[in-house]
């Protein structure tokens, strides 16, 4: 399938558009989108995107895909952004049930804004 280069891929939200991706590249994924229980495929492994840097930080992929979401909570990890492939892109939502909302509120409102913002410092630092 790809020789003898294998490359991770992760299983979740980015695994149909990853395969879609594959199939442009020329790499025929018939197999992988036909059994939903194996990991391992010739030239391909199917991970959860967690575990995708490992995997390329220790060999057992030359490649991998996976959330840059990711890469920014492992940013120790030993690997390297090659490209934004325009695909993935997450929303992120706060939620509470109403009864602990109402008691929490006020005291979390600045607690929550403060991290929202050192988050997004560290997402844009990180990506330029």
């Amino acid at each position: 399938m790809t020789g003898d280069l294998t490359i991770a891929i992760p299983r979740g939200a980015l695994f149909r558009k990853t395969l879609d991706l594959l199939d442009a590249l020329g790499i025929d994924t018939a197999d992988i989108r036909g059994n939903d229980r194996r990991l391992v495929f010739p030239g391909v492994l199917t991970v959860r995107p967690s575990d995708v840097p490992t995997y390329v930080e220790h060999g057992a992929a030359d490649l991998g895909i996976t959330g840059k979401d990711v890469l920014v909570e492992q940013s120790e990890r030993e690997v390297y952004e090659l490209a934004d492939l325009g695909y993935g892109h997450c929303r992120m939502v706060v939620a509470a049930p109403v009864i602990v909302a109402r008691g929490v509120r006020k005291s979390c409102e600045t607690e929550l804004s403060n991290e929202l913002r050192r988050r997004s410092v560290s997402m844009r630092t990180w990506a330029s």
